[in-house]
C-alpha cells in the first residue's frame, strides 16, 4: 500500500506541474501578446486551479475508499484486480454530483 500511496503522490505532483507550467505559458503568451484581452488570462488561473483542486480531491477519495475496503476485509490482490473499476466509479459519481448540482 506504501508503494501505492507514493506512486499516487509523485502523479499528483506531476498534474500540479504541468497545470502550473500550462499557466506560466499563457501568462507569457497574454504579456507578449497585448491584444489578448486580460480576461482569458484570469479565466485560466481559475480553471487550472479549480483542476488542480478537483484532481487532488479525487486521489485523497480513491485512496480513502481502498483503506477502507482493505479494513473491510478485502485482500490487496483483490483491491488490485477491481482498482480500474472502483476508480471509475468513483470518478463517474464525482461527475454527476458535478452537473447535477449546478442545474
Amino acid at each position: 500500500m506504501r508503494a501505492c500511496c507514493q506512486s499516487m503522490t509523485r502523479i499528483i505532483s506531476i498534474i500540479t506541474i504541468t497545470t502550473l507550467l500550462v499557466t506560466l505559458a499563457v501568462f507569457y503568451f497574454v504579456f507578449n501578446h497585448s491584444n489578448v484581452p486580460f480576461l482569458y488570462m484570469a479565466v485560466t488561473v481559475v480553471v487550472a486551479s479549480v483542476m488542480i483542486l478537483s484532481f487532488r480531491a479525487i486521489m485523497v477519495i480513491w485512496i480513502t475508499l481502498f483503506v477502507l475496503l482493505t479494513f473491510a476485509g478485502n485482500r490487496r490482490k483483490v483491491l488490485v484486480q477491481r482498482g480500474r473499476r472502483i476508480t471509475l466509479d468513483v470518478v463517474w459519481h464525482l461527475v454527476r454530483v458535478l452537473f447535477r448540482s449546478n442545474k
